[in-house]
C-alpha cells in the first residue's frame, strides 16, 4: 500500500517523533486530549521501570500521580 501524497507531511512526522524519542538522552511520552499516554520512550522504561506495553493506553495522572 502506497501513501497518498497529503499522508506524506502526517508520516514523516511520526517517524521524526519516533527516532528522537528513541534517541533521546531523557524522558520523553506523549498524550493524547484525554491525557492517556499514547508514547513511552526507552529511556522512561529504564529509568522508571515500567515498560511501554503498561503504560501505553493509560492515563497519565494514574502512571505518574506525582503530577496531580
Amino acid at each position: 500500500m502506497t501513501a497518498r501524497p497529503e499522508q506524506a507531511p502526517q508520516q514523516l512526522s511520526a517517524a521524526i517523533l519516533a527516532w528522537t524519542q528513541e534517541l533521546a538522552p531523557h524522558g520523553i511520552f506523549t498524550t493524547d486530549h484525554d491525557l492517556r499516554i499514547t508514547s513511552w520512550n526507552r529511556w522512561l522504561e529504564n529509568h522508571s521501570g515500567l515498560p511501554a506495553e503498561k503504560v501505553l493506553g493509560r492515563p497519565l495522572f494514574v502512571i505518574i500521580p506525582s503530577l496531580v
